[in-house]
């Protein structure tokens, strides 16, 4: 399978204000959802009638987009700008240039190559020119903008930045193997109780060797430890360290022998794709199978976009990308009817806690939406394996496929008879 061409925008509405980095004297417009430099002496956007606001005239004003992180970039291919700018007397008094920065270091385009530096400004020209050698090692990318305008009573206004690059990435991969399984591998946290009659007088509990544990938890951590002999009604708490390299927990105080420690444990599910509906060989529980991962719907978007080279006078043309959702379908596997309650609940937890799915690959979010479970059912009555069964959706995922190259129109000319 050949690279895909995939866009990156920065834009600047409302709910990107927290990400985005607003150097002195500029503003992100609520109204317009544009990047400009902040009014003096106003409020807000508010002009007395029969004046105009006026600007900074400042060479270094700056704002800063947050840095995205697409892992499937194998390349940066374009870069477009979209921007306001105002003419006086046919003079264009207002300009935005650009740095590339990878999150940590800042990088100009010297003519040959990309050096750190945080002085000098490149053109858009001289980035969508030259965006292609820009390193993608780290696989971060952040733009940062400087406004500027010579006449004091205007100011740049930007609308957007696009960014095009080459991708190697699988959705289907990306969004289920990459993405939701370790999302939910290292976000749902379950609890055991283990009840443990010491052999001898001690302050630390040993899982390996001393006191293993029959089903094998992936353990993540200890919650709480009672002294339930001498304290049945769980109140004072003598949890005081766990090393998760040698499984020992260490208590606040010695705990004669004979006598009983109820301990609470976190532990990580096995988290597994199904290959099979009609049969799971379930090698280790507690588990989450993905039991089936369907597409249920996937409307094709009908518009267009562009990446434009303004100075060569091409474009990229971009379809909008299909838009479907997920529905996946999960079953938890228990060896008793007290974890399986304990996994919903931790199953529910995470997913009232975790709105969005996050894509490596391509660094966008999308919406989650968690359906309650079924009712836990004993699934292998011989062997005690309890199941009980959700359903989530993935709304919005996008599927980007088409890319065709362009050319802009830079001369018109009419011929009238």
């Amino acid at each position: 399978m050949g690279l895909k061409k995939i866009l990156k925008e920065f834009n600047f509405n409302e709910q990107r204000r927290s990400s985005i980095t607003l150097g002195p004297e500029t503003r992100l417009n609520p109204r317009t959802e544009r990047i400009q430099l902040k009014e003096q002496g106003l409020v807000g956007w508010i002009v007395k009638q029969g004046t105009l606001p006026t600007y900074p005239t400042d060479d270094d004003l700056y704002v800063k987009t947050w840095v995205t992180n697409p892992t499937s970039v194998k390349q940066w291919i374009g870069f477009d700008v979209e921007v306001q700018h105002t003419t006086v007397d046919h003079v264009t008094v207002t300009s935005v240039a650009f740095r590339l920065s990878n999150g940590t270091d800042e990088y100009w385009f010297n003519g040959s190559s990309w050096e750190i530096n945080v002085v000098d400004w490149n053109t858009e020209t001289e980035v969508a020119n030259n965006i292609s050698t820009f390193p993608v090692v780290s696989k971060n990318l952040q733009v940062i903008i400087n406004l500027k305008t010579s006449n004091k009573n205007y100011t740049p206004k930007v609308d957007r930045v696009k960014v095009l690059y080459d991708s190697d990435i699988t959705h289907y991969e990306d969004y289920i193997a990459r993405s939701f399984i370790p999302m939910i591998r290292s976000g749902i946290r379950p609890m055991t109780d283990y009840p443990v009659v010491l052999s001898n007088s001690t302050d630390t509990v040993d899982l390996i060797n001393d006191y293993p544990l029959e089903t094998p938890y992936n353990l993540t951590g200890v919650f709480r430890v009672y002294n339930l002999t001498d304290d049945p009604e769980k109140v004072v708490d003598i949890y005081q360290s766990y090393d998760d390299v040698t499984q020992v927990i260490t208590l606040s105080e010695v705990v004669a022998a004979g006598k009983a420690l109820w301990i609470q444990l976190y532990y990580e599910l096995e988290v597994a794709l199904a290959t099979d509906t009609e049969f799971y060989e379930i090698a280790k529980v507690p588990a989450i199978y993905l039991a089936d991962v369907d597409l249920i719907n996937d409307p094709e978007g009908s518009k267009y976009d562009y990446v434009r080279n303004k100075d060569a006078g091409t474009a990229v043309k971009l379809a909008a990308p299909i838009q479907g959702t997920y529905e996946i379908k999960m079953e938890v596997f228990t060896d008793t009817k007290k974890n399986s309650d304990r996994v919903g609940e931790a199953v529910r937890d995470f997913f009232r806690n975790n709105k969005f799915l996050t894509s490596v690959g391509l660094d966008e979010s999308f919406s989650l939406v968690f359906l309650d479970k079924n009712q836990s059912a004993a699934r292998d009555k011989q062997n005690n394996i309890h199941v009980a069964r959700f359903r989530v959706l993935v709304s919005n995922v996008l599927f980007f496929d088409k890319a065709i190259d362009a050319y802009l129109v830079t001369n018109l000319n009419l011929i009238l008879a």
